[in-house]
């Protein structure tokens, strides 16, 4: 039981003090709430997906379904210190998540290190928090560095190159994640580069930073790609042992399907897509609308469909959970239907949009944020967003990051 329940004792113990920190700045910025609605949309939608979620995950019998909605419910009050005005709160307020994903992820480190961890890499926090790392440490570099909307300036300095070039690989190093985080940067660059082609007026320093632009772009994608494929390379040399029960082989550094030969991950997430659809269209006229659960798509999906993967895979005996659909999308549809999908669509149409205007004042930093949180989601989403610390922290960024251009701009 205790191995069950310790990993995610301390991946809900970050949600737990968010929590509390945003019961008592709702109960503080209530004034500041009047014009909640027409201020943010997307919390509009964000509010009506977690009533649509609170519905849809009760339907679930699995364990971790009892706690979820009272987290999600929680998570509604959380809005109100995120995207409600919160000048006046207090500074270490807004702190305290980028404290907890610490605390957090300190903690993941210990577990891991020390042995203690019974699921080790794959399912302990300091899987879950490389990504986490990953979101804040991009947002401090955004909210410490300076302003970059001139003709003279470039998106990102050597320093701040580097920087990222580091974000991506340490944590995310033998992973797909860390090219797709590179690849994110990289648009992020273009997008840069076009607006200073419309936007700003004809010089020689603007094809000088275009130059410039072109060859960073250059560098952090083979820096990010070599570090990728060498991750990658060792993994592949680990000497493949016997599953364990749990699904985890004993070198505790690749899950059952990713300790299969290099390239066969692309075509597990074609197949899981595949049986996700299919899945979906055998279910009821009832199923297709509001789903089958909170855990259907981790358990009830593997009875259903692990055959197609056994077939290409041989003789491999696959865990309890493997095959949930690693796509956000697909995970929203199979466990809330239709209903929550073209919610879940709409929250993150307004949050793409958003982050697009954005970028027309310069503030490019939005944009690569939300790009790659989404990216990441769909490869890789077995609860949907809404339970996601990656996409909670983006939204904590989001906020801090425009409540700092706010005053910039004052």
């Amino acid at each position: 039981m205790l191995e069950t329940a310790l990993p995610d004792v301390w991946g809900i113990a970050p949600s737990q003090m968010l929590l509390l920190g945003a019961v008592a700045a709702a109960f503080w910025q209530r004034r500041e709430s009047k014009s909640f609605f027409q201020q943010e949309p997307a919390a509009v939608w964000l509010l009506l997906y977690g009533l649509v979620f609170l519905l849809t995950g009760l339907q679930s019998g699995w364990t971790p379904a009892l706690w979820q909605p009272l987290i999600t419910a929680g998570q509604m009050g959380l809005l109100l210190i995120l995207v409600v005005r919160t000048n006046g709160a207090n500074p270490w307020l807004l702190r305290m998540p980028v404290g907890a994903g610490i605390a957090a992820f300190a903690v993941g480190i210990l577990l891991w290190s020390t042995n203690l961890s019974p699921y080790r890499l794959r399912i302990s926090p300091i899987q879950d928090y490389n990504q986490y790392a990953m979101v804040l440490l991009l947002g401090l570099v955004a909210l410490w560095s300076k302003p970059v909307w001139n003709e003279k300036s470039r998106l990102f300095s050597w320093k701040s190159a580097v920087a990222v070039w580091l974000l991506a690989g340490v944590w995310l190093s033998g992973s797909r994640r860390g090219l797709l985080f590179s690849f994110f940067v990289i648009l992020g660059h273009w997008v840069m580069d076009a607006q200073f082609l419309f936007c700003l007026p004809k010089s020689r320093v603007r094809w000088q930073g275009l130059l410039h632009n072109g060859i960073r772009q250059l560098l952090i994608l083979a820096l990010s790609g070599l570090l990728v494929f060498a991750g990658n390379a060792l993994l592949s040399s680990q000497e493949k042992v016997p599953l364990l029960q749990n699904g985890q082989s004993e070198n505790t550094l690749t899950t059952t399907m990713e300790s299969l030969p290099d390239g066969q991950a692309a075509h597990k997430r074609l197949l899981i897509w595949k049986a996700a659809i299919r899945a979906y269209g055998n279910g009821s006229l009832w199923e297709k609308a509001v789903g089958h659960g909170a855990d259907y798509p981790q358990t009830l999906y593997d009875e259903a469909w692990g055959e197609d993967v056994r077939e290409s895979y041989g003789s491999l005996e696959l865990p309890a959970g493997s095959l949930n659909p690693h796509n956000f999308l697909l995970t929203e549809l199979l466990a809330g239907g239709i209903v929550r999908l073209i919610i879940a669509v709409g929250l993150w149409g307004c949050l793409v949009g958003h982050a697009w205007r954005s970028t027309r004042k310069g503030h490019l930093f939005l944009l690569l944020l939300w790009g790659i949180v989404g990216g990441t989601l769909c490869l890789s989403a077995p609860v949907g967003f809404i339970g996601s610390r990656l996409f909670w922290s983006a939204w904590i960024l989001t906020h801090i990051w425009q409540q700092k251009k706010k005053r910039e701009e004052a």
